[in-house]
């Protein structure tokens, strides 16, 4: 039983690029695992009456936005989640928020791109240009469909196409059971993987209001039945090293993001991304 009026908000934040593994940038210093913790223990804990999920992020790995999804729709079944879009709310990102009661997004915020890419480099002119020999022994017929040291055949193309098609519709099934009544006749015209404005969003019903970070703490008032004067709000506590960001940025993400050279299929899947 609760003996004060005052009301506690924890503040969540997601933001860069999406990982399947490792320390990846978003929700501040935690990996994966630690932020499925934490998100699970905030559902449990009723001492936290609200969550201000603050988001600004492209996307990333179809997997783990999922698992983050489901963790934010949990805790929203039992108490009010307003997700708050700042620069870019899209693809694995948007997702995530879609697990939330309410979406609002800045007036200059860039939604959506619902939609499942993977990508594929392919050397094998520079290996042929180079001189380098590669053999490959290999299970089954699409064990190496990975290999970027081969074209990929008509088969293999099939194949991924298929997969990639699958998690499209996967991503857009989920965003139309979250979304329900709340979006437009012709939505399925912007869910192509097409970025979005946030006026854009709104019209199509993919957001429910535009507004700031602070206009998401308002709703999240309105929502407990209490105002900004009787509410705590807790925020993650983080380090900041803006050398050691600005370098994680420019350099380690960019090359994340372009690069792989896991030519196992395995681990060159675990690159397909939201």
């Amino acid at each position: 039983m609760k003996f004060f009026k005052q009301k506690n908000i924890e503040v969540i934040t997601i933001e860069g690029i999406i990982k399947a593994y490792g320390k990846n940038g978003f929700s501040k210093k935690k990996n994966t695992i630690e932020l499925l913790d934490e998100l699970n223990n905030i559902a449990n804990n009723e001492k936290i009456d609200g969550v201000l999920l603050r988001l600004d992020s492209p996307g990333g790995a179809a997997g783990t936005s999922e698992e983050i999804y489901q963790a934010v729709k949990h805790i929203a079944s039992k108490k009010p989640v307003i997700a708050s879009i700042g620069n870019t709310g899209c693809s694995g990102a948007y997702l995530i928020a879609c697990g939330a009661n309410e979406i609002i997004a800045s007036n200059m915020s860039i939604v959506g791109s619902i939609g499942a890419i993977m990508t594929i480099p392919n050397v094998s002119k520079l290996k042929d240009k180079i001189g380098i020999d590669v053999t490959t022994i290999k299970s089954g017929n699409m064990k190496d469909i990975c290999n970027v040291f081969k074209d990929m055949n008509e088969e293999e193309r099939k194949l991924v196409q298929d997969l990639v098609s699958e998690c499209h519709q996967n991503f857009i099934n989920i965003v139309k059971e979250a979304r329900k009544d709340k979006m437009s006749d012709n939505i399925d015209e912007v869910l192509d993987g097409r970025v979005l404005s946030s006026r854009t969003a709104l019209q199509y019903g993919l957001i429910d209001k535009i507004g700031t970070y602070d206009d998401a703490i308002e709703l999240l008032c309105k929502k407990l039945s209490t105002d900004r004067s009787k509410i705590n709000i807790k925020y993650e506590k983080q380090k900041t090293n803006i050398i050691s960001k600005l370098i994680q940025t420019s350099a380690s993400g960019f090359i994340d993001c372009l690069l792989s050279n896991d030519f196992d299929n395995i681990n060159c899947l675990q690159k397909f991304k939201l």
